[in-house]
């Protein structure tokens, strides 16, 4: 048997190792690879046992000889190799891979541009380009002798790739696009740092991934299409669910009539909607007598309600869906995404184990508040309204709460750079359908859950009938190549919190290329694998089962 898990040269304690666990560690985690992190000391007894990939990913690490050596007896042996810090290079053991220059070279820019088509880059057009929110300096001393650059970064190379002695090996000269401040996760790049890990790596190479599910999201819903379609004021969701969406609906539950409470709970019922009380009223868009109502924050004035005003909502919010018999979806999105602490409990209660917040609870979404949570933001937080694209996948903590610490596992995918923080459907069909299909293309290819996120009230409200099966249409056949999973978040949310218990920490190759993993933790449902085989140079991709344990 053959090691296929990605070996990573580190050395704790320092500044290097911060940042490389920080901002890189959470694309592997993501992406669910099997890696092992390995002191510089104990590289060559590890090398011993086989690897799909070393990863030098620590910035400013610097290899004894001993390991350099080791690193290029096993890129002879068909591993691959991938380094996202071109200063870990420079050591002559390397000389046959790499030219050096003795004077670095300072580059910097402001966006990335594709070059050339390439299985890394396959999902990008060529001279595609991506603007950086700030330039980066960086110094390059090491290049791949005949590399074939496939994305640059200003002038400069960003990243190289070559073959040696049937090994493949990938070059990142800089990393500095993971830094939010300079463009961050989900902002287009995520695929092209996946993909270099999977054509540079040995096959048969296993990970988890995420299969590409996509559900929507519809806040602030109340029956808008009452004049339009008064038999069907939530038509929407009909002609949606043609193209296989399945929305989670934000309810205004005062703002709705009679027909739009019997259409929730047949959809709810029917299985091809789930519905949660997003707020008592809201009217920023709504022709209503009804005054706009927080059912969980005090809005207006920034603060949480008492424990006894959030008890009597939460009772008159339970009252209303068990009157109505509509059951509340596991998936708590409040108003502006605003709740008290004191609201959580009766989540819980409802039967909710999933929430979607940006900042901490108690906390008012204009505050500038940050909630630390991963992956991508446990050490890099960000102001709940930045325009940047957001996911979490991670437990809430309350440790000095037991009654609600770790019931709510907050799950939340928005793409916010493209048409703000939702994709903002209008009557303008071509630039909808492009909202809509860039969206979503970018979670897929990021290997997190794609959500077309909207509001009833504004956006879909003023919408035409026949525009609205236009768009649908024409987002559904935009990401047909990508083969998506069409589900409720309910379900979505419920796959992302099982493939997030779970890890696979060791997988092996026998000589005929079965592949064996070794998975710890729990998932409550099954989930899937991804395993990477190459033949005559093209990749192909299956996808397993991993049980229930």
């Amino acid at each position: 048997m053959s090691n296929r898990n990605i070996v990573i040269p580190i050395k704790v304690n320092t500044h290097g190792y911060r940042e490389y666990s920080g901002l890189i560690r959470p694309y592997l985690d993501v992406f669910g690879m099997p890696y092992d992190e390995v002191e510089v000391s104990d590289l060559p007894e590890r090398l011993k046992k086989g690897a799909a990939l070393i990863l030098l990913s620590q910035p400013g690490l610097i290899l004894s000889d001993e390991a350099s050596k080791a690193i290029m007896a096993s890129v002879k042996e068909g591993v691959g190799l991938v380094c996202t810090d071109n200063a870990s290079l420079c050591n002559d053991a390397f000389g046959d891979i790499c030219k050096f220059s003795d004077v670095p070279r300072a580059d910097s820019g402001e966006k990335i541009c594709f070059k050339e088509n390439h299985y890394i880059t396959r999902h990008h057009d060529a001279e595609e380009t991506i603007n950086l929110y700030s330039g980066e300096n960086f110094y390059t001393s090491v290049h791949l002798k005949d590399g074939n650059m496939l994305v640059k970064i200003g002038t400069a190379p960003l990243l190289e790739v070559c073959e040696y002695c049937g090994s493949k090996i990938a070059l990142w000269n800089t990393m500095c696009w993971v830094k939010p401040e300079v463009l961050g996760p989900v902002h287009g790049m995520d695929d092209v740092f996946r993909n270099t890990i999977v054509w540079a790596a040995k096959k048969p190479f296993a990970m988890k991934g995420m299969p590409p599910f996509v559900g929507m999201r519809v806040d602030d819903v109340w029956g808008a299409w009452r004049d339009k379609s008064p038999e069907n004021p939530l038509l929407w969701i009909d002609i949606s669910n043609k193209y296989g969406l399945k929305p989670w609906l934000g309810v205004f539950q005062d703002n709705t009539n009679e027909k739009t409470v019997s259409l929730i709970k047949k959809y709810v019922d029917d299985g091809i909607a789930t519905a949660f009380p997003h707020a008592f009223a809201g009217c920023e868009w709504v022709a209503s007598d009804v005054p706009e109502h927080w059912a969980y924050f005090d809005h207006r004035k920034s603060r949480p309600w008492s424990d006894e005003i959030m008890a009597e909502n939460a009772a008159r919010i339970k009252s209303w869906y068990d009157e109505n018999e509509i059951e509340i979806s596991k998936v708590a999105l409040p108003h502006y995404y605003e709740t008290g602490e004191n609201a959580l409990k009766y989540f819980v209660e409802w039967g909710c184990e999933f929430i979607g917040i940006h900042m901490p609870p108690d906390a008012s979404y204009s505050s500038g508040a940050k909630l630390a949570c991963g992956p991508y933001r446990k050490h890099t937080q960000l102001p709940a309204n930045t325009k940047r694209p957001v996911y979490f996948a991670d437990y809430l903590k309350f440790p000095h709460n037991p009654e609600i610490d770790g019931k709510l596992f907050n799950c939340v995918t928005e793409i916010r750079d493209v048409r703000g923080y939702e994709f903002a459907p209008t009557n303008d069909v071509e630039n909808t359908i492009e909202s809509g299909v860039t969206q979503l293309r970018r979670a897929i290819l990021s290997s997190v859950p794609a959500v077309l996120f909207t509001h009833e009230s504004c956006w879909i409200q003023r919408i035409t009938v026949e525009n609205w099966e236009k768009e649908m249409s024409g987002i559904y056949d935009g990401i047909a190549d990508l083969n998506p999973i069409y589900d409720t978040i309910d379900n979505i949310c419920k796959y992302v919190r099982a493939n997030h218990n779970i890890r696979i920490d060791n997988a092996e190759a026998d000589a005929s290329g079965k592949i064996t993993l070794s998975v710890s933790g729990k998932n409550d449902m099954d989930t899937k694998y991804v395993v990477f085989t190459e033949c005559d140079d093209k990749i192909t991709e299956e996808w397993k089962t991993l049980p229930r344990k």
